[in-house]
């Protein structure tokens, strides 16, 4: 499904949802169902050009995060953070990376408990194809905004995330 097909598929069901569901927020709702469509979209977007590159997108990214590191290696938490994903997937995620040869875990001296991982010669040369091979489809996934539009987006998402931290359902529901 084309991604207009999709939002003509929120707009349709928004009406039937606020009607069964009234206690949902309707603007904000179909803003979660929006955002969701489109990191689908931009999965769905990069995947070709991933596969040729014999990556998927959660391990391009790793690649890219230890390249770009200054020492060349970086600690799984803050390969986490930088994912934005759970320590559980992204322990799955380096365990797949490990046995394809791209990555290489090692443990940290005077404390055996955490590791430290890194880039072998064979996932430093994957990402440095990868690399021109996915910058036409970022910038392509794009093409379509102005740059204060591109700037706008940014702004807005910043926004929202730190939004979100702030209205951590968590926090207030044990306070």
């Amino acid at each position: 499904m084309k991604g207009r097909e999709r939002i003509s598929v929120v707009d349709a069901s928004t009406p039937r949802l606020g009607r069964s569901i009234p206690q949902l927020p309707e603007e904000e709702t179909i803003l979660v169902r929006l955002l969701r469509i489109a990191t689908a979209q931009l999965a769905d977007f990069f995947e070709p050009a991933l596969r040729d590159c014999g990556l998927v997108e959660n391990q391009f990214n790793v690649l890219c995060y230890l390249l770009a590191s200054k020492s060349g290696r970086l600690p799984p938490s803050e390969l986490t953070d930088l994912m934005g994903t759970s320590r559980p997937n992204t322990t799955r995620i380096l365990r797949d990376m490990v046995g394809l040869g791209l990555i290489e875990m090692h443990p940290v001296e005077h404390d055996g408990r955490r590791s430290m991982v890194s880039l072998t010669p064979k996932g430093r040369q994957r990402v440095r194809l990868a690399i021109p091979v996915m910058s036409q489809p970022v910038a392509a996934a794009f093409g379509g905004l102005s740059a204060k539009d591109r700037t706008v987006l940014n702004r807005i998402l910043r926004s929202l995330i730190e939004s979100i931290d702030e209205g951590d359902y968590e926090r207030r529901s044990a306070a």
